[in-house]
């Protein structure tokens, strides 16, 4: 197994979560299926391809800044009535994270994690940090962002090539133990259907 590792910085990032509702929220960080969506568009896969080779590879996510958040008021046109056959205008409220920084690991098999970093490295769409219209300042692409350890001891590795003395970490945890959120991608990516998962935070301090 090989784990790819992401930088996943810029102005503004969206990483949503729950309902699509009159707010659209953001999670404090990057998401799976944010990640898996960068990956989609990055790789040039069709909507109707599946998701599953990539929404199964475990995921881990390090918080390097966590920026901060902002709302914003937008309009929607053309938003079908509930009371009436008409098309009418609607405010709705999006979450971001401003200038936020995190580094992400993935784990899988060595041929996809390769064609994953190729396609970071040479996009074959334009790629976002989560909504479309984030977009990253530095390459989310590491130069070495290929890393034979596992996927722990790789970010691990990293953070103390940056010169980290902790970082706060975002890991995938046993059913039942930890933080549950629906944002593993099932089925086809058009279905926009997603699954649950537990995730856990906890803080490293690195020697």
């Amino acid at each position: 197994m090989t784990t790819l590792l992401l930088r996943l910085e810029g102005p503004l990032q969206a990483w949503g979560v729950g309902p699509r509702l009159d707010l659209r929220q953001s999670a404090p960080w990057p998401t799976k299926s944010g990640v898996v969506g960068l990956l989609r568009e990055a790789m040039g896969l069709p909507w109707e391809a599946r998701a599953d080779s990539l929404a199964q590879l475990p995921l881990a996510v390090a918080v390097l800044r966590p920026g901060r958040r902002l709302v914003d008021l937008q309009t929607v046109q053309g938003v079908v009535a509930a009371e009436k056959d008409e098309l009418k205008n609607k405010l709705t409220l999006r979450e971001y994270l401003a200038d936020a920084a995190f580094l992400a690991a993935l784990e899988g098999p060595e041929e996809l994690m390769q064609k994953a970093q190729a396609a970071l490295l040479n996009p074959a769409r334009e790629i976002f940090l989560g909504r479309r219209g984030c977009l990253p300042s530095p390459p989310v692409a590491l130069p070495e962002g290929l890393s034979p350890l596992p996927l722990l001891e790789a970010l691990q590795s990293e953070l103390k090539r940056r010169g980290r003395q902790q970082a706060q970490l975002v890991l995938e945890a046993p059913v039942g133990q930890g933080r549950m959120i629906h944002d593993v991608p099932v089925g086809r990516f058009f279905e926009r259907r997603f699954a649950p998962r537990f995730v856990r935070e906890e803080t490293w301090r690195l020697s």
